[in-house]
């Protein structure tokens, strides 16, 4: 492998971010242009020797930035027999020179396998941790774990040592709340977290009662949920993040395991994820809610948890044949917004600048050594990385890495030759920006339409469709030794795939369903061979899906196809004369829906939809009148795990804008009707969706799991844009975790997500009458293009594709910004161009496709012939006539 002196590199990283000035279109926060002789992104500007001589090891150093204070902890070179493992002596340092600033003092034990929990009060000047002191002797009392607070500005340098509620379970996890006046403990009895179960525990302490050196617990009773449903916290060497919101506690959680990464029956299995704790706030008899967000990926071994308090975001790192990645949930939205790709070594130094969200890691991968991303964007930025001479430093230990966030300063404990110290490294990478908002009325004229003076633009856009049903992970689990590879299968129900009308057309594709090829090859495969994949007969060579035929129109001005044109029950009609463009489509499954492979026997799909259905219709009123948008889905007969039960899901959404103040309008609807669970009716009409959620969550938790996503909408203040998409954050999640097409906007009704992990992680996801619409009305002078833009395209509003930013590299380079939403003007605007979907690993891409959830053959295809053969039934069924 080539290596590069740090001159080299240097060199490397000045030519590159020259070379990066160039802004990226549609990518928010990107850097002004810089000169070819600014320094590196990572900058050693001073290097210290803060621990004393006879240290075993490195120590760390943590900041106090306003202050301008360090704390230095080292370790005892002689510890007595028995004696915790970790930093037992501390000396305060200067931030701006390194040099001491007290004597050496004692401490109580500042573990360091794992690592204690800490936090840095930078308000009051106070380091608090977590410390055990064991029993002083035969009849004594045993061991307990006190909460210990260090002052940085005083001469009495250990302000508190004040012993918890918690005694035989080590305190694993600590941080404030939000407003800084408590502190929330997590306490549990596997102590390296290694998923050997046990359950865990949380309490609350005010910090004020701490500094009068007393116990001043918020509840009566720390709060322990339920253990199947929090086994272990998510940390191997660095102590477990905790992120406390208001009433919220949020925390990595992972499954009981018998060793490492052991098989689990899928009915039994925990998946690993985040918990979230609401309802436990100041109240001294807190009601907590829980719920649970599975995550894909395996943190069952090597995983570490860390927080970015200011932007409410929990990462987890985890580790599989891609790499080490680093996942961010943000816990505001609940949505995991993307994976960071860290190498393929699993010990890694992490630490977080508690301003900005930038954080820092330090690995011995060779091609990453000490990189930074930023986690303030809705997706993280990948980041940039500086291997040599990084990566040495951290070949031998994973040290605490401190932050002096004034400075923007990295402290890296070090050991070269012998001799042990602190490097301090400037971040001089530009911070991240986020981008200036966009006004959708911006150049559009506020003026009666006058023919001959003023013309407009005009656009309407809608998506649709009654179920779609996706298989991540593949089933090669589900039925073991099939030969079929992992991957992601997709059958699409009652589908609108596009309709539009804008001024220059009207144009209409829809379908009954449609699925993947490797679906397609091995349904048609069954009852020919037993080979996997089947050799395909001379008609299936090169074949396309064709569970059914598209239905489409377009019409550009020349003359329309009057009325309406059916393939199956999928119906399109085009019409830009009267500008009017319509689409719909249905399903009926009649809840025989069967996933399957070429070697096992159908079994039915955990969730069921008996029939589903979707209509479009966009048009423009007569005499230059308004554009107006509606798109109706549903989903009928749905059945869960043969537990729930609901009569139906529906989405309609209708949007108005005529391009004046005052004549648009949006409006989305969601109703759930008649559901019962457990043979017990829960609600009838215009059910809650929180009541709904709350139920079906509890049926099995960690298993099944419900979500009623929110969608963003947009009405522009001058009337010239609404509409219905997905959030930027349900948005990011979908591409990441749900390996959605990046330009797929409809909104489901409901999601049902189906964790079916066994050999291979896998899920069923099942999403409901999903509908999205934008409309754009824009009057203009006649002879005059818009001032602020070139002619616009035909669709316009919905949103480009997400862009995704690069992976860490070798090589320097500069931070890839990644998309963020505008403050004002929606989605549509904010974010920009290709998508690209790359993990760390090289060669390995994030699959957005095939591979494989089938219909039991037999009742498909007498399902497929019914509904041609009663095509004029069904069509008057749903008004389709």
């Amino acid at each position: 492998m080539r290596t590069h002196s740090r001159g080299a590199v240097e060199r490397l990283v000045r030519l590159f971010l020259a070379a990066a000035a160039v802004p990226l279109l549609g990518v928010a926060g990107t850097s002004g242009a810089r000169a070819l002789a600014d320094p590196p992104p990572f900058q050693t500007v001073m290097d210290w020797t803060p621990f004393p001589a006879d240290a075993p090891q490195p120590g760390a150093v943590l900041a106090d930035s306003p202050d301008r204070v360090g704390l230095a902890l080292s370790g005892d070179p002689h510890p007595a027999a028995g004696a915790p493992y970790g930093y037992t002596r501390a000396r305060l340092v200067s931030l701006d020179t390194g040099r001491p600033k007290s004597a050496l003092f004692t401490v109580p034990t500042f573990s360091a396998s794992p690592f204690a929990p800490f936090w840095m009060d930078e308000a009051q000047g106070l380091f608090i941790y977590a410390a055990q002191h064991g029993a002083a002797g035969p009849g004594t009392p045993g061991p307990t774990w006190d909460i210990v607070g260090i002052s940085m500005r005083s001469g009495r340098h250990i302000a508190f040592d004040v012993q918890s509620r918690f005694t035989a379970e080590p305190i694993v996890g600590l941080a404030p709340t939000d407003d800084g006046r408590d502190v929330v403990l997590v306490a549990s009895s596997d102590v390296h977290n290694f998923a050997y179960g046990g359950g865990i525990a949380i309490d609350r302490v005010s910090i004020a009662g701490l500094k009068r050196g007393t116990l001043e617990p918020r509840w009566q009773l720390p709060y322990r949920p339920a253990e199947t449903f929090c086994p272990s916290l998510i940390n191997t060497n660095d102590a477990p993040a905790v992120l406390a919101v208001a009433d919220k506690v949020v925390l990595g959680c992972r499954q009981a395991s018998a060793g490492y990464d052991a098989v689990v029956p899928s009915d039994s299995r925990t998946p690993p994820g985040v918990a979230v704790f609401s309802g436990l706030g100041n109240s001294t008899n807190p009601t907590v809610s829980s719920a649970f967000f599975p995550a894909p990926g395996n943190f069952n071994a090597n995983a570490e948890s860390f927080v970015d308090r200011a932007d409410e975001r929990l990462i987890l790192t985890d580790e599989d044949a891609a790499g080490v990645g680093a996942r961010v949930f943000d816990a505001g939205h609940q949505r995991y917004v993307g994976r960071v790709p860290l190498g393929s070594y699993p010990g890694l130094a992490l630490v977080v600048d508690p301003k900005t969200g930038r954080f820092y890691v330090g690995t011995q991968d060779t091609s990453v050594g000490l990189a930074l991303a930023d986690l303030r964007p809705i997706v993280p930025t990948q980041g940039l990385s500086v291997a040599l001479p990084w990566s040495g430093y951290f070949r031998s230990f994973n040290p605490v890495l401190g932050f002096d966030d004034v400075r923007r300063n990295v402290l890296v404990p070090v050991k070269e030759g012998g001799g042990i110290h602190v490097l301090v490294v400037h971040d001089a990478a530009p911070a991240y920006a986020p981008p200036a908002a966009v006004n959708p009325d911006a150049g559009a004229l506020n003026v009666p339409e006058q023919p001959g003076i003023t013309d407009s633009q005009r656009s309407a856009v809608a998506q649709a469709y009654g179920a779609d049903y996706q298989v991540i992970g593949g089933l090669s689990n589900i039925a073991a030794g099939n030969g079929v590879p992992a991957g992601t299968n997709f059958l699409r129900q009652a589908e609108i795939v596009d309709a539009t009308l804008t001024s220059d057309e009207a144009t209409a594709q829809s379908i009954l369903a449609s699925e993947d090829q490797v679906t397609e090859q091995l349904r048609t495969c069954i009852g020919v061979t037993t080979q996997v994949p089947c050799v395909p007969v001379p008609t299936q060579v090169g074949m396309k899906p064709d569970f059914a035929d598209l239905s489409a129109c377009s019409d550009f001005g020349s003359g329309s196809t009057k009325g309406r044109q059916y393939k199956d029950t999928a119906y399109v009609s085009c019409d830009y004369a009267t500008a009017r463009t319509e689409a719909g489509s249905s399903f009926v499954s009649d809840g025989a829906l069967f996933m399957t492979t070429s070697r096992s026997e159908p079994a039915a799909a955990p969730v069921q939809v008996s029939r589903s259905s979707t209509e479009a219709t966009l048009r423009r009123a007569p005499g230059r009148g308004a554009v107006a948008t509606t798109v109706k889905a549903t989903a009928d007969g749905i059945s869960i795990l043969g537990v729930v039960h609901i009569g139906s899901v529906s989405t309609e959404i209708t949007l108005t804008t005529h391009g004046r103040p005052g004549t648009s309008s949006v409006k989305r609807t969601v109703a759930i009707n008649d559901v019962s669970v457990a043979g017990k009716v829960l609600c009838a009409n215009d059910c809650s969706t929180d009541v709904v959620q709350s139920a079906i969550n509890t049926v099995q938790p960690g298993r099944v799991h419900v979500d009623f996503p929110d969608a963003q909408t947009t009405q522009s203040p001058g009337g010239t844009f609404v509409g219905v998409v997905q959030d930027p954050w349900y948005h990011a999640e979908r591409v990441f975790d749900g390996e959605k097409v990046a330009t797929d906007y409809a909104v489901p009704a409901m999601t049902i997500t189906v964790t079916l992990d066994g050999v291979e992680r896998t899920r069923l996801v099942v999403d409901l009458a999903a509908a999205d619409a934008t409309d754009s009305y824009r009057i203009y002078n006649l002879g005059k293009q818009a001032p602020f833009l070139p002619p616009l395209p035909g669709k316009v509003g919905r949103p480009a594709p997400l862009d995704i930013p690069g992976t860490l590299t070798a090589s320097p380079v500069a931070p890839a910004a990644a998309p963020a939403v505008a403050q004002s003007g929606g989605f549509g605007a904010a974010l920009a161009n290709a998508a690209r979907f790359l993990l760390g690993s090289p060669g390995r891409m994030l699959a957005l496709l095939p591979v494989f959830l089938l219909l039991g053959v037999p009742v498909y295809l007498s399902a497929r012939r019914r509904l041609l053969l009663e095509l004029p039934l069904l069509s008057r069924d749903e008004g389709l006539s």
